[in-house]
């Protein structure tokens, strides 16, 4: 997954929720935004939909101390 966040999208939902920013700020939030989703991509992109959440608590059971 190759995550692209619009700079335009980050001003939209933040003007929803009653938040004004400019396209600079916007555009800083995108790209830390769309750096976070493609760092944890690849480990989400393991899982089989079917396994979570039950995998996420087997998992938990199979590590625990």
């Amino acid at each position: 997954m190759d995550a692209e966040i619009r700079p335009e999208w980050i001003v939209a939902t933040l003007r929803a929720q009653g938040v004004a920013t400019d396209l600079a700020h916007a555009q800083t939030h995108a790209a830390l935004l769309a750096s976070i989703l493609n760092g944890a991509s690849p480990a989400y992109a393991r899982l089989a939909f079917e396994e979570e959440p039950a995998g996420y608590t087997a998992e938990l059971r199979r590590n625990a101390p």
